[in-house]
């Protein structure tokens, strides 16, 4: 039933949207198209009220494909904000391409790379941290994040609740999949973390939000 209940959400609230910018209706279609994950118009949609409410200026992805995330943060974010998306030379060829049709190419910085070894590259604290890598790699991601953040900060992070729950409603303990081993980790220690307030939103399949408090 949860299952159902997500989807008639998603497809009422789609219906809801107004004219959609042309730019993100094509990174709709090319993900379809190559069936390439991206977190998808509800998710984007959230980063973008997020990005509103925070303005923040200096972004990281831990994963961006070919910058759908970031091109919801780089809408909303103020005139001088910054994005620096992570990952393979074609997925930033193809952000840069995208950014640029929304007059957006200025916010964007793309560097090539593994999103865990890139962060440590680059110096300084940011403002807004979404994670969206590997689920085997999530309890890295926190590590890292948790600490490059700022007070105040917010981090993002998408597939939180992919692996499912028993029948009694609690989390399937005994798969012993990488993956949802990965994020049930994650989730333990991002809940577990006194500087950090953490909740889990179930749109689509669970986004944590975490402020940095302290």
């Amino acid at each position: 039933m949860l299952d159902i209940a997500r989807k008639e959400f998603a497809r009422y609230v789609y219906q809801l949207r107004p004219s959609l910018d042309p730019v993100l209706v094509d990174m709709e279609a090319l993900a379809k198209e190559k069936r390439f994950p991206i977190v998808g118009p509800l998710v984007g949609q959230l980063i973008e009220v997020l990005t509103y409410l925070q303005q923040p200026r200096r972004v990281f992805e831990m994963g961006s494909g070919y910058g759908y995330s970031a091109y919801w943060f780089a809408r909303a974010m103020p005139a001088d904000g910054e994005v620096i998306c992570t990952g393979s030379a074609r997925s930033a060829e193809r952000a840069r391409q995208f950014f640029t049709r929304g007059r957006l190419a200025h916010k964007l910085r793309y560097e090539v790379g593994d999103a865990l070894e890139v962060i440590d590259r680059i110096p300084g604290d940011f403002d807004a941290i979404l994670i969206d890598i590997d689920k085997h790699q999530y309890p890295e991601a926190w590590r890292k994040a948790s600490k490059r953040v700022r007070v105040g900060g917010l981090i993002i992070t998408d597939n939180l609740l992919r692996f499912g729950f028993e029948k009694d409603h609690t989390p399937l303990n005994d798969d012993p999949d990488p993956g949802v081993q990965g994020l049930k980790e994650f989730a333990r220690l991002a809940y577990a973390d006194p500087n950090f307030s953490t909740t889990i939103v179930t749109v689509r399949d669970g986004v944590g939000l975490s402020v940095r408090i302290a």
